[in-house]
């Protein structure tokens, strides 16, 4: 039983540490308030960016 108990446990610790990758892209964007146009900068093609979440102890590539 204890091992068992061990093997799930190991499981369970590798899949919540899993490395992610994530990929931005970084560009120039009309932003458009109704009131006026400006030029800025937009992550993936939009401004504000993407919202990431991350766990304590996961590993992250951006």
């Amino acid at each position: 039983m204890k091992i068992i108990a061990s093997f799930i446990f190991l499981i369970f610790f590798s899949l919540s540490a899993m490395a992610e990758t994530y990929n931005l892209s970084v560009d120039k964007v009309t932003l458009d308030t109704g009131k006026f146009k400006r030029q800025a900068i937009g992550y993936n093609g939009a401004t504000p960016g993407p919202t990431l979440r991350f766990k304590e102890g996961e590993d992250v590539t951006i």
